[in-house]
């Protein structure tokens, strides 16, 4: 992505409406742009579900580490949409700080939600034994 297409898209973030936020959002997430991780973790608190919903899969999506705050905030999320997108998109690098987080999400009303949970859990864990092997 060129720097000026970045600069519109993260314009849009902040001050388009809904669909420019909805498109801008979906376009942000590429790994390693830390430049829009400051505008997708404002727009990963829209008032709309969707912008919510892209903004998580961009930050999820951007692999940085300034990301994560924003993504285990949103794990408590009132819509189960915008929670399942983080676990979909949640960087594998990152399961060791969201432990506590997946383990609360074991009690999630949504099935599908604890049931991913689990599976990240498991994931970190077959991570580590195989780390002790080596």
């Amino acid at each position: 992505l060129s720097g000026d297409l970045i600069r519109i898209r993260i314009g849009n973030l902040t001050k388009g409406d809904i669909f420019l936020r909805r498109r801008a959002a979906e376009g942000l997430g590429f790994k390693g742009l830390q430049e829009v991780v400051p505008a997708l973790a404002i727009s990963s608190q829209d008032g709309d579900t969707e912008v919510r919903r892209l903004s998580v899969r961009a930050l999820g999506k951007s692999r940085i580490n300034k990301a994560l705050p924003h993504l285990l905030a949103r794990l408590k999320d009132t819509q189960m949409s915008v929670r399942w997108e983080v676990l979909n998109f949640f960087p594998t690098s990152m399961l060791d700080k969201a432990t506590d987080d997946l383990v609360r999400l074991l009690g999630d009303p949504e099935p599908a939600i604890r049931v991913k949970a689990a599976q990240l859990l498991e994931e970190k864990l077959s991570e580590k034994a195989l780390k002790k092997k080596q």
